[in-house]
This record gives C-alpha cells, structure tokens and sequence, in this order.
C-alpha cells in the first residue's frame, strides 16, 4: 500500500489537497479531497475514469491518474 498526496488548484482557483491510495493494482486507486470521501479509480483503456464516490471534474481526475503515472515511471526508473 501506497499513501500519497497531491495538491492542485480547482476552476475556482481553491487549493486542494487529495490523498490517494494505491493497493497492489497500479491501475486502480482511492482518492479523497481534503480529507473527504473515497472515491476510487481506474485506468480503462489508457484512460482513468472513476468508480465509486461523488463526482469529480474529468479534468482533477486525469490530472491525478498522470500524477500516479508518472509516480511509476520514476519507480521503474529507480527514483523512488
């Protein structure tokens, strides 16, 4: 299990801050705005789309799935 934390700023310009949760999958993960509800997600085709919990913006939610993408490459490459 992987806890990790990622902030960006929404439409409005508001800061948020998503935790986000891997388990054994690298293609699938849970995440929570500002310590909200979970949702969880899944990369489908190479592209994530979530599975569970309130709506999020099609936008946050592929910037967080390039987030963990890019979190393995640098694992793969050995800069963890």
């Amino acid at each position: 299990m992987e806890e990790l934390a990622y902030t960006l700023n929404d439409k409005k310009g508001v800061e948020i801050t998503y935790t986000i949760v891997q388990y054994a999958s690298e293609d699938v993960f849970d995440f929570m705005p500002n310590g909200g509800t979970v949702r969880k997600a899944k990369k489908q085709n190479g592209k994530w789309v979530q599975l569970s919990g309130a709506d999020t913006d099609p936008e946050i939610l592929q910037e967080l799935g390039g987030f963990m993408d890019r979190h393995h490459m640098h694992q793969e490459d050995g800069n963890q």
